[in-house]
C-alpha cells in the first residue's frame, strides 16, 4: 500500500512539472524511472519504503529543480514553510468533504431563510390590505375630512370621531320602541340625581344613558355624548335638577 501511494505521489509530480512547463528530460526520466520502479514493486507486500527515503526523494528532486526551474522551486519552498508553521496537517481529501458538509448546511440556511422571506411578504400583504380596509372604513364615517395623504386623512377621521364629530340623531329620529326603552326602567329618581350632584354616587350605566340623552335635548343637541361624558356625572345631575323633569 505504501508503494502504491508513493507511485501516485511520483506521478503527480510528474503531471505537476509538465503542466508547469519544466523541460528537464534527466529529472523527468529519473521520476519515469521511480514510478516504472513503485509499479514492478508494488506486488511486493514485504516492500515499505521509510519516511526518511521518502523525505529524500523529495529533497533530491526539489534541489534539481532548484536549478532548472528556480521559480517553481521557490513556489514550493514557500507552500512548505506554511505548512511546517500549521500544528496539524489536514488531509486535502477532508478538508473538502469539511466544506462539501459546510455548502450544504448553508443551503439549506438559504432555504428557510427564502421561505421566512416568502411567509413574511405574506404577512405584509395581508397587513397592506387590512390598512386600505381600514382607512376606507373610516372615510366611509367621516366622508367630509380631508387630508394631503390616505394617512394623514385616516388620522383626521379618527380624531374628529374621538371628538364625537358626528352628531347623534334628533330625537324625532328615534323609534318609539328605542324611546320606551331610554325611558323605562332606565330614568333616576330625583333623590339619586341629588346624590350624584352632591358627589355621594355615580350613575351606573343605565342611568347615566338616559340622563346622557335628555341633557342632550336639555342643551339643544349643544354637546355631543362623548362632550357630556365628559363633564361628569355631578355635572348632569345639576343640569337635570335645574332644567329637567326629574322626580
Amino acid at each position: 500500500m505504501a508503494s502504491f501511494s508513493l507511485r501516485k505521489l511520483l506521478i503527480d509530480c510528474r503531471i505537476a512539472l509538465r503542466h508547469a512547463g519544466v523541460q528537464q528530460p534527466a529529472l523527468l526520466e529519473q521520476l519515469e524511472q521511480a514510478i516504472q520502479q513503485g509499479l514492478s514493486e508494488s506486488n511486493e507486500p514485504a516492500y515499505s519504503p521509510s519516511a526518511h527515503r521518502v523525505a529524500l526523494a523529495w529533497q533530491t528532486a526539489a534541489r534539481q529543480l532548484k536549478f532548472s526551474n528556480p521559480t517553481v522551486h521557490a513556489e514550493l519552498n514557500r507552500k512548505v514553510l506554511e505548512l511546517l508553521e500549521l500544528a496539524e496537517l489536514k488531509d486535502p481529501g477532508e478538508e473538502i468533504e469539511s466544506l462539501r458538509k459546510e455548502c450544504e448546511r448553508l443551503g439549506r440556511e438559504l432555504a428557510w431563510q427564502e421561505a421566512e422571506y416568502a411567509r413574511k411578504a405574506e404577512e405584509l400583504e395581508q397587513l397592506r390590505a387590512e390598512l386600505a380596509a381600514l382607512r376606507e372604513a373610516l372615510f366611509a364615517a367621516v366622508p367630509d375630512v380631508t387630508g394631503k395623504s390616505p394617512q394623514e386623512r385616516a388620522l383626521r377621521c379618527i380624531e374628529q370621531l374621538a371628538r364625537g364629530g358626528r352628531r347623534a340623531p334628533a330625537r324625532s329620529d328615534w323609534s318609539e320602541a328605542r324611546q320606551e326603552e331610554a325611558i323605562e326602567g332606565t330614568a333616576p329618581s330625583r333623590i339619586v340625581v341629588e346624590a350624584v350632584a352632591a358627589g355621594r354616587r355615580k350613575f351606573t350605566d343605565l342611568e347615566r344613558e338616559w340622563c346622557v340623552t335628555e341633557a342632550m335635548c336639555l342643551t339643544g343637541w349643544q354637546y355631543t355624548p362623548l362632550e357630556l361624558l365628559d363633564k361628569g356625572d355631578a355635572w348632569i345631575a345639576k343640569l337635570l335638577l335645574e332644567k329637567g323633569s326629574v322626580r
